[in-house]
């Protein structure tokens, strides 16, 4: 099917990002349930540790979600041992955010059943289309992200 620019591509492409983002995240359940953690937790620990030792209002940026929302999510991976905290020099409310050795074990086993979710996923996709499909998904963050009002300042 052809499908050109304006005759709802834009809808199209948004529908089967949703839906794979969804079916990612249900191939992901029974892996994060093996390792006692929900997908919110899941995505902060990989936000920390994409940002390497970042303050927790860096991760909530990363994350699209406010300061205030953080803390508790926080405060329960710390408790399972998962994150560390420390304070940021010449700021005490501020706290920097790093894996512990048991939040990196637990991401990685997550991202080897991330890993073998993407393998399934493109399995019967050739390189180009898959390359294609990338550069639009790219192009599309790309235009989505300059668009958004703290993106603009």
């Amino acid at each position: 099917m052809l499908v050109r620019r304006g005759h709802g591509v834009g809808s199209l492409l948004s529908a089967h990002a949703a839906a794979l983002s969804e079916l990612i995240a249900a191939h992901l359940e029974e892996p994060l349930l093996r390792v006692g953690v929900n997908f919110a937790t899941f995505e902060l620990l990989s936000a920390v540790k994409a940002s390497g030792q970042a303050t927790q209002i860096e991760v909530a940026r990363r994350l699209r979600v406010t300061a205030a929302t953080l803390p508790e999510a926080v405060k329960a991976a710390a408790a399972k041992g998962l994150l560390a905290q420390s304070e940021v020099e010449g700021d005490r409310r501020s706290k920097r955010l790093s894996l512990t050795a048991a939040g990196s074990q637990l991401l990685e086993a997550v991202l080897s059943d991330l890993r073998r979710t993407e393998e399934a996923m493109l399995r019967s996709v050739d390189a180009d289309s898959a390359q294609v499909a990338l550069s639009v998904l790219r192009q599309a963050s790309a235009n989505l992200s300059r668009s958004l009002p703290s993106q603009r300042d």
